[in-house]
């Protein structure tokens, strides 16, 4: 057999091999997706109790003729809705065979998140000319329209002729994700002069939330998906 036609056939293998892999997961995704909603409830992720915490300035502001700055702390908690992840498509590429039997590709997911919310909690401060105001912050966040692309690494063994076999294992190796809006809202009924601090507050949080929030929710969903798919590896033909 002369080296182009074996490149030739191998290259063919691996085509039907990927199509046959691919074919197992969409049979499977439903199974998938079940598997990523119980891992998620039963380890207390939806609720999410304590997610994140943060505090900082507000800015400065002249009011009259003094220049007050504001400060603020606050808490996010009770999270709801990362029970809606879901993976919603996929698709292999650079298949690499081991051997005649065994190989692995890449798995490229897309995952989708729908809107979560969250309360929050904190304090208000502002200092000038000797005054000094606090008061308690209260109000609520909500993400919408969140998604992921990780990448992971899919293991299978299989058998070409017939094309049969099974996927032994799928490994998340990153992920990154997206947040959709962030919207925080902070209840208005506070005293004079925090009160003209309302929106810069809001502001100031709503700009340092986005990346806690991506920072805690990335591992939590990747350790999610690695325990949801090896729950229910491997997937046979």
């Amino acid at each position: 057999m002369c080296e182009n036609q074996r490149i030739q056939e191998q290259t063919t293998d691996e085509s039907k091999i990927e199509k046959f892999l691919t074919k197992l997961l969409e049979e499977a995704i439903t199974a998938i997706n079940n598997a990523i909603d119980s891992e998620i409830i039963s380890n207390g992720y939806d609720p999410m109790d304590n997610v994140t915490h943060g505090s900082g300035s507000a800015g400065h502001k002249k009011i009259l003729f003094c220049s007050f700055g504001a400060g603020y702390s606050y808490s996010v908690r009770d999270m709801t809705g990362l029970s809606s992840l879901k993976i919603s498509s996929f698709n292999l590429s650079d298949f690499r065979s081991i051997n005649s039997t065994t190989g692995t590709c890449n798995c490229n997911l897309s995952l989708d998140v729908g809107e979560m919310s969250a309360q929050l909690s904190g304090h208000g401060s502002v200092d000038a000319c000797g005054i000094h105001v606090g008061a308690g912050l209260s109000g609520s966040v909500t993400v919408s329209s969140s998604s992921a692309a990780p990448s992971a690494t899919v293991s299978a063994s299989y058998s070409l002729d017939p094309i049969s076999g099974k996927i032994n294992s799928i490994t998340l190796n990153a992920i990154n994700l997206s947040l959709g809006s962030v919207h925080v809202h902070v209840n208005s009924h506070l005293p004079w002069p925090l009160d003209d601090f309302l929106d810069a507050i809001a502001s100031a949080i709503t700009n340092e939330l986005r990346g806690k929030l991506e920072d805690v929710l990335n591992p939590v969903i990747q350790t999610t998906l690695n325990n949801a798919l090896q729950s229910i590896m491997p997937i046979r033909a």
